[in-house]
C-alpha cells in the first residue's frame, strides 16, 4: 500500500507514449537498467528474493510472528507467493553465478560486500539521474544470502553520491559483517 508500480518500457509504450521506434539502444539501456525503467527499493528486494529462491516472489510483510513474553507464537504469518517465474535450473545456476563473483571473484564490483564466513550473492548498479553533462548518479547494490542461519536479502540506493560498486558495495558489507556478527 502507497508504493508506486514499477514500469518496464516496452516497444508499444515507446511508440504510444514516445511517438519514437525503439531502437537498438534502447535494448542495450534496458539490459543494464538504464533508460526508461523505475523500480523502487522494495520492488528490488523482491526481485532478490525471487532470484534467491529461483522464481518466487513474495508478498513483502513486516514480521513472520508475533511471540508473548514467554516466547509463545501468538500469531504467525506465513510467506505468501504473488508470482511464479519459471526458468530452467541452468538458467538459474548462471544468475547465481554471476552474482556470487560481482562479490567474491577477483575484479568483481561488489568485492567489498564480500564476509569471510557467508557466501554473499550481490549485483551493484550506477543509475544516471537527470541530463549529460550534469547528471548525478545513484549507487545500488542488490544481494542476498540464500540459506543457512539468517537467510536475506538486502537492497540498498544511495542518493547521488557515486557508483554502486564504490558506495554501495561498501555499506552493504558493513551491514553484513553486523548482521552476521
Amino acid at each position: 500500500m502507497g508504493e508506486k508500480p514499477g514500469f518496464v518500457p516496452s516497444r508499444q509504450w515507446k511508440k504510444s507514449a514516445l511517438r519514437e521506434g525503439w531502437y537498438p539502444g534502447d535494448t542495450v539501456n534496458l539490459s543494464i537498467g538504464q533508460g526508461y525503467i523505475r523500480v523502487t527499493p522494495l520492488q528490488m528486494a523482491g526481485l532478490g528474493g525471487m532470484i534467491a529462491s529461483r522464481g518466487k516472489l513474495f508478498k513483502p510483510r513486516l514480521v513472520t510472528r508475533i511471540a508473548n513474553s514467554r516466547g509463545e507464537t501468538i500469531e504467525e504469518f506465513p510467506p505468501v507467493v504473488r508470482r511464479e517465474v519459471r526458468l530452467s535450473g541452468g538458467q538459474w545456476d548462471d544468475i547465481w553465478s554471476g552474482m556470487y563473483q560481482v562479490v567474491n571473484a577477483e575484479g568483481g564490483t561488489g568485492t567489498q560486500a564480500a564476509h569471510p564466513r557467508v557466501a554473499i550473492y550481490g549485483k551493484t548498479g550506477t543509475v544516471q539521474v537527470g541530463a549529460p553533462p550534469d547528471y548525478s548518479t545513484h549507487a545500488w547494490f542488490l544481494a542476498f544470502v540464500p540459506s543457512g542461519e539468517k537467510p536475506i536479502v538486502l537492497a540498498l540506493i544511495l542518493e547521488e553520491p557515486g557508483s554502486g560498486g564504490e558506495v554501495a558495495a561498501p555499506a552493504a558489507g558493513e551491514f553484513f559483517r553486523k548482521y552476521y556478527e
